[in-house]
């Protein structure tokens, strides 16, 4: 995994430990696990002199380590764990090898190249597994190399210690993200609240005195052609404001008895003795 570089890394670092210049390592000069020709083959590219692997910045060696060894076995793409395994192994005995090993361990031919096959087979399979397996072959693979009496407690103890860490690493469950949520639930109403009978008295004597009115107004331009319009128009003019009367007088009523409905509700105050 992306995120899981920089702990990787941290790790491999504890294991290839700072500057070491020792005959019986094929190597020759190393500081922090790279090598003296890997080092200044970097610094060539990037236009820069030669100089002893001794003086390399921590920032040289992280990019050297991503760019040479986590790259090119598809560090990223790996799952959590199985990524630190194969990113040990590429820095330990070169990134085909480890990419040798975890293909071997999946069941593919091994050809040193991580690529779409091998990361269809890396998604099916079992990390724990795979990492044990891996671990198996990379021991079996490094107790026939010649320098195995020099360093094969070193090697042991390191491969070792990169199962362990990988296993705990496959065995991490990522905490569950936060996400704040808001209680969208309905409140708890009653399906159907009963319109009082009052209100739809009110309601329909207004719409009565609206009626009345607009007729009214219709009658108005023709009152002076006929007494009996004009009766008329005065009529449903009487009519019209006692409808109003009368509506509001029901209103009034109306809220009367919800306020009295109300306080019946409040429980009487009692002081205790």
């Amino acid at each position: 995994m992306k995120e899981n570089f920089q702990r990787s890394l941290a790790k491999v670092l504890i294991h290839e430990g700072g500057y070491v210049n020792h005959p019986s390592d094929p190597g020759g000069e190393t500081n922090k696990g790279i090598t003296f020709r890997t080092y200044n083959a970097y610094r060539q590219n990037r236009g820069l002199p030669t100089q002893s692997v001794r003086y390399i910045s921590n920032a040289e060696v992280e990019e050297i380590y991503r760019i040479q060894y986590w790259n090119k076995v598809c560090g990223d793409e790996l799952p959590l764990g199985v990524d630190y395994v194969v990113f040990d192994a590429a820095v330990n005995s070169g990134p085909a090898q480890g990419a040798k090993w975890l293909q071997a361990s999946l069941g593919l031919n091994p050809d040193g190249v991580v690529g779409v096959s091998t990361m269809n087979a890396v998604e099916k399979a079992n990390s724990e597994q795979l990492i044990s397996d891996m671990c198996a072959r990379r021991m079996a693979f490094l107790q026939r190399l010649n320098t195995w009496s020099v360093f094969g407690k070193g090697w042991t103890s390191r491969v070792s210690g990169v199962k362990a860490t990988g296993l705990a690493m496959a065995r991490e469950t990522p905490a569950p993200r936060f996400v704040p949520t808001i209680e969208t639930a309905p409140r708890a109403m009653p399906d159907k609240i009963a319109k009082p009978a009052a209100a739809e008295t009110i309601r329909d004597a207004s719409a009565g005195t609206s009626v009345l009115t607009e007729m009214a107004n219709q009658l108005m331009p023709f009152q002076d052609y006929s007494k009996l319009i004009r009766g008329v128009v005065v009529a449903l003019i009487l009519v019209a404001v006692a409808a109003g009367i009368y509506a509001y007088w029901r209103k009034y009523r109306a809220s009367q008895a919800e306020n009295a409905t109300a306080m019946a509700d409040v429980p009487e105050y009692q002081e205790k003795i």
